[in-house]
């Protein structure tokens, strides 16, 4: 009887030792989750900004495009009224230039 006590006392002990292991590797396994789990929710942190700003710049363009297309209708217009049997188009008025000086300074 007593080497029975012994050797349910000795793996008493030996199996709160592995009890105690596991508790530790436990509570590392859920500290190590922890720590992943935010680093996955901030993975796309780094790209926000550069999205956002990819988004700002397509607005950016694609109100430029809408300008642009509003000044070809008007453009397009003012072409059909100048365009008409009627209609007087006057051409360009040019700045004069002056002559170039020869090359060498000789007149």
């Amino acid at each position: 009887i007593s080497q029975a006590k012994q050797r349910l006392l000795s793996a008493t002990r030996d199996h709160t030792s592995r009890l105690d292991t596991l508790n530790e590797l436990t509570k590392d396994k859920q500290d190590l989750e922890g720590v992943l789990d935010g680093k996955q929710k901030n993975l796309g942190g780094e790209y926000s900004g550069q999205r956002k700003a990819d988004l700002k710049e397509r607005q950016r363009l694609l109100q430029l495009v809408q300008l642009q297309a509003q000044e070809i209708d008007a453009l397009k217009d003012e072409i059909g009224i100048l365009s008409r049997k009627d209609g007087h188009i006057l051409p360009p008025t040019q700045t004069a230039v002056p002559p170039l000086p020869p090359i060498g300074g000789h007149a």
